[in-house]
């Protein structure tokens, strides 16, 4: 039965989830039956706007997550996401060496039922060039969701033979209503090339991370996962989990769950690696609530639910993604390899 949307006849279960999203780094994987594909599908959208916009996207472009299976580490490219230049438009862009960079792109902006054209790019940018990479657009992109963009904006951008797609809307545009937008562009900027505005300034902010509801139950999710990987599958179907699951699934009633965001970390912290992943849950008034923090710099406390009657002996559990080794614990196995640590160095000292 799935933990999201429970009991359906309908559900397939095809693949095996992650219990910290591989793109952080996740190792671990909930057993095959847990998470039915259509979460999976449900949850896909939300978690390519978490690793592309939000806080989190930002360490994740810096550091990036942990190679896996013995894989030789490949040259990372820069993260293209959304920045701001001096003139107040917002842009595709990327930073290498601590410096922000622009891509060729095009900015369709939607105003009192007139549509503008901007053209911007790179100080060398040669614009016939640009318009002869758009003519190869195959419908493969990567797509940029951010709620800074107005949203009847399109921006379609180009860098390192790849395009990138940028709205104000959790839906991916479709790849033919995208072609017809490109072609109707290169039709139009042919018979006229000085009809379209073409702009060079500087950028004044580049990454413009932002959290909302959408990224919330992303930190919700990986939560949920995690306690289906401690507790089993019997302790989060449990009916006092209902409204946590919905909120998931849904993103209703974010307000009942979602109870701090920031703070110091939680103590266990300085024993693991830099920038590891955590989560930690433990009994408060008789409430479920957990601690999860991504890269040991971005941290929520969520209230998962009241526990039930047979559950009120839960004192703390958790787990630990420690990416850059490619080592994942359970927090009591971690504090034991602690202990062990520990006792090792004071023998050491009365020899």
């Amino acid at each position: 039965m799935c933990i999201y949307l429970k009991n359906n006849s309908e559900l397939t279960y095809k693949e095996k989830e992650h219990i910290f999203p591989a793109g952080l780094g996740g190792i671990t994987k909930l057993s095959k039956g847990l998470v039915s594909d259509q979460a999976n599908s449900l949850f896909s959208k939300l978690e390519i706007n978490f690793m592309n916009c939000s806080l989190v996207s930002l360490y994740r472009a810096l550091l990036g997550p942990g190679t896996r299976n013995g894989k030789k580490k490949k040259p990372r490219t820069p993260t293209v996401t959304i920045g701001k230049q001096t003139n107040g438009d917002i842009i595709l862009s990327y930073t290498f060496r601590g410096q922000p960079n622009i891509i060729n792109q095009i900015h369709i902006l939607k105003q009192d039922k007139k549509t503008n054209v901007k053209i911007h790019g790179e100080l060398n940018m040669n614009k016939k060039e640009f318009i002869n990479e758009l003519e190869k657009f195959n419908g493969k992109f990567t797509y940029i969701n951010n709620n800074i963009i107005p949203k009847t904006d399109l921006i379609i951008g180009y860098y390192n033979n790849h395009f990138y797609i940028a709205k104000n809307n959790l839906t991916r545009p479709k790849k033919n209503e995208l072609k017809c937008v490109i072609n109707k562009f290169i039709s139009d900027f042919r018979k006229n090339d000085s009809g379209f505005i073409s702009e060079i300034n500087k950028i004044t902010q580049h990454y413009t991370g932002y959290e909302n509801n959408d990224t919330h139950r992303v930190y919700a999710k990986i939560a949920f996962n995690v306690l289906a990987f401690l507790k089993g599958e019997e302790f989060v179907q449990q009916n006092e989990f209902d409204d946590f699951r919905k909120w998931i699934v849904t993103g209703k009633s974010e307000e009942k769950h979602l109870v701090q965001f920031g703070g110091q970390n939680n103590p266990i912290c300085e024993k693991m690696s830099d920038f590891s992943h955590y989560c930690i849950f433990y009994n408060e008034a008789n409430y479920l609530v957990t601690e999860i923090s991504l890269y040991s710099s971005v941290k929520y406390i969520l209230k998962i639910g009241k526990l039930p009657k047979k559950d009120l002996d839960f004192i703390c559990d958790g787990f630990i993604c420690d990416w850059k080794n490619k080592k994942e614990y359970k927090l009591l196995d971690f504090l034991g390899i602690i202990s062990n640590k520990n006792e090792l160095q004071e023998n050491k000292k009365i020899v």
